[in-house]
């Protein structure tokens, strides 16, 4: 357990005093909660919930004097534990449901519009990704009989109070931090009461299995705030915050008062990495294989022909962490070849490189949640013993029910049908309308760019160039200056026919990527996907491809940007 000094924390850890400990009531099933090292312990007057967990991280608020212990769980781990109920609870019969539960939360003021003209814009989109649920039936529990004794007339009174406490645990079979003995002002020769009051709280175990897919990965915890510059003259900059959060929910429903709800929510963490890194740590620059990928940019319109083509080179595979680069090269080559045209491309092509983010909500898809099986089948539950309903009250309900109608009113009153008369149809069952299908949520944007004018030269053409002037300068006087020119010209013509491949033009640069920006996400119902966009621009011309990337998250919880 953690020795640390906590005061005035939010949370606390289990401890073994009794106060929230009680036996399985009858009618329970007993699930396997998972047996691990830390318990974080969320509270309230009437439910209190125990997380197990294998790791355990300490938040504390802004000001520093409140912490909270927040369960971390890996892939593999079992979100399980235990709920109690307080004594106010379990007088009332009533259902305890136990569910678990992601979300993904965006607030943004550029999320869609909805099909309504009459609805407001939405600012925030909350979006459950999966969700598990178990129900136990919570039934009141009778109170167990106090246990009287009569010890030996020949005992003395210190002797024979002990050896009746002994007596009493052994009959109550019950811990002794559980219950509160009373002495009474008896003699020995007078039979004395000892009362053993059991604990009023009732222990509910569950487990549940994260879900996990081939395929796939659930995505971690996550929270964020990034501030969004506008686009345009009169565009103003906005925050965007997006949150992955998961948490265990015990809600309490009572059955004679269906208004009559209690509700705790115990948050936890989901960290594929479970190693302790400082918060300080370097960030992660983009691995270098090697290799890189060639995509060729299409022309916008395909029955158009344009006279040069251009290619952009970015790493191979297209995976780049939050807090790193994405560089990239673009060349173009004219076809065929024409050095004229060569050199206005270089000058006048506009080039933009963006990267678009892709979010895709599907309530269709979500991932259910099933909980762990039974170790034990429920009992059946404990019978409830009901009042019989007075004489009264049936004979006035009968009066309502029937009332008697005078000779005069019987007359006015129309003749019942007869059954011969009557329909022999029998009206079919209506079935119940179907629930609405929520709609897919789509939203994209533009999270950065870049925007460039003109090529520069290629680097291999310059130092040719440059070998040539050095060699003409040497055998040629000033007088040869333009026909030496004229052959440069010449000559550059004649190295690219014998390489048509070579590119005439090149631009290098790179794109800064954000550590508080979301991560690729890849989950039933739950996507974000990133593209590359490249886009050439040149007179009338107009060039573009489409390169998908994966932005992979890092081991940071929170970011602020």
């Amino acid at each position: 357990m953690d020795s640390v000094q906590r005061n005035g924390r939010l949370i606390e850890r289990f401890t073994s005093d009794g106060s929230a400990a009680s036996p399985r009531p009858a009618g329970t099933p007993l699930y396997d909660a998972p047996v691990y090292l830390h318990e974080s312990v969320f509270r309230s007057d009437d439910i209190l919930i125990v997380i197990r967990c294998p790791d355990a991280w300490i938040f504390e608020d802004e000001n520093g004097d409140e912490t909270m212990d927040i369960p971390v769980f890996g892939p593999n781990d079992l979100v399980g534990g235990m709920v109690s109920l307080g004594p106010g609870l379990c007088k009332v019969k009533g259902r305890l449901v136990i569910s678990i539960e992601g979300t993904f939360t965006l607030i943004s003021p550029h999320l869609p519009k909805p099909e309504d003209p009459d609805l407001p814009q939405p600012l925030r989109h909350v979006h459950t990704f999966f969700f598990g649920s178990m129900g136990i039936a919570v039934y009141p529990r009778e109170p167990k009989r106090s246990v009287i004794l009569s010890p030996r007339e020949h005992s003395p009174p210190r002797e024979s109070f002990g050896a009746r406490l002994r007596k009493a645990i052994i009959l109550e079979k019950i811990p002794r931090r559980f219950g509160t003995f009373h002495k009474t002002k008896s003699t020995p020769v007078v039979d004395s009461l000892v009362k053993v009051e059991p604990s009023t709280w009732q222990e509910h175990s569950f487990s549940f299995p994260l879900p996990t897919t081939s395929d796939k990965q659930m995505p971690p915890s996550f929270s964020s705030s990034s501030l969004v510059t506008g686009h345009g003259i009169r565009a103003r900059a906005y925050a965007e915050n997006a949150e992955v959060s998961f948490k265990v929910v015990a809600t309490w429903h009572s059955e004679e008062q269906p208004e009559l709800t209690r509700e705790l929510g115990a948050p936890f963490l989901y960290q594929p990495v479970q190693d302790d890194l400082p918060a300080d740590f370097p960030p992660q620059e983009t691995p270098t294989t090697g290799e890189w990928a060639d995509i060729t940019l299409e022309p916008v319109d395909a029955e158009r022909k344009v006279p040069f083509g251009c290619v952009v080179t970015i790493p191979h595979p297209c995976s780049y962490p939050r807090t790193g680069n994405l560089p990239f090269w673009i060349v173009f080559a004219t076809k065929p070849m024409y050095g004229f045209l060569a050199s206005d491309i270089r000058r006048e092509a506009t080039i933009s490189v963006s990267l678009v983010r892709h979010i895709t909500f599907d309530p269709s898809r979500n991932t259910p949640c099933t909980p762990s099986p039974p170790l034990s089948t429920p009992a059946d539950p404990p019978p409830i013993i009901q009042r019989p309903a007075r004489a009264r009250t049936q004979t006035f309900l009968q009066r309502v029910a029937t009332p008697i109608l005078s000779r005069r009113q019987r007359a006015m009153s129309d003749p019942p049908e007869p059954i011969a008369e009557r329909p022999k149809y029998v009206e079919a069952e209506k079935q119940l309308p179907l629930l609405p299908v929520e709609a897919i949520i789509r939203e994209s944007r533009k999270v950065m760019f870049d925007v460039m004018v003109g090529f520069d030269k290629n680097p291999a053409l310059k130092d040719k160039k440059r070998e040539r002037r050095k060699s003409k300068s040497n055998r040629h006087s000033r007088r040869s200056s333009v026909r030496s020119q004229e052959s440069e010209r010449a000559d550059e013509g004649e190295v690219m026919e014998l390489k048509p491949g070579q590119p005439e033009g090149v631009v290098r640069g790179r794109l800064k990527l954000d550590g508080g920006m979301l991560f690729s996400i890849d989950w039933p119902g739950l996507t974000v996907e990133y593209d590359l966009e490249v886009e050439i621009k040149y007179d009338s011309d107009h060039l573009m491809a489409r390169v998908p990337v994966t932005i992979t998250s890092d081991p940071l919880i929170s970011e602020t940007t």
